[in-house]
This record gives C-alpha cells, structure tokens and sequence, in this order.
C-alpha cells in the first residue's frame, strides 16, 4: 500500500518509520534535529514546493520528508483501506 503526502508524491507505507507533527513548537526542536541529522548524513530531504507550509515530517530510512498535509490526515489516510472486498 501507498501513502500520498503531498506534492505528488507517493511512499510506500512499509518504508514509512514516523510521521511527525511539524507545527507545534514542543515538536519542532526534534524535528529540526532529525532534519539537521539528515543533512550531516547527507542522506535525501524533499520537501514541499512552499515552506511556509510544512505540516509534517514523514522519516523512513533513506530519506525524509516534509509535507504539507498535518500528521492527522496522513495517519487517517494511512489507517483507510482502498479496497473494500464483500
């Protein structure tokens, strides 16, 4: 199964480890730290076309994102089977 995060941009939700809320502030120091981390490994950042928007961050072993789309919505979309079989 695939997660959409935003931008067009499509994971696989087996190589998803967190989805992270970037907007409260009690959250942000962690999340600036994974992103330094990241950056000292230079491992791959995508982020969203505008950064004054950035709601989430998605972390999975070869990269990390930053998404438009609150972590609420992604675990909903996450937790949402697309098919229905009867």
């Amino acid at each position: 199964m695939f997660l959409h995060i935003g931008d067009n941009i499509l994971l696989a939700k087996k190589d998803i480890i967190a989805i992270l809320n970037w907007e409260t502030d009690k959250e942000r120091n962690a999340n600036i730290s994974f992103y330094k981390s990241f950056q000292q490994r230079k491992k791959p950042i995508f982020t969203c076309k505008d950064q004054d928007k950035i709601k989430s961050l998605i972390l999975t072993e070869e990269a990390l994102y930053l998404s438009p789309i609150s972590s609420q919505t992604l675990k909903k979309r996450s937790d949402r089977h697309p098919f229905h079989w009867e």
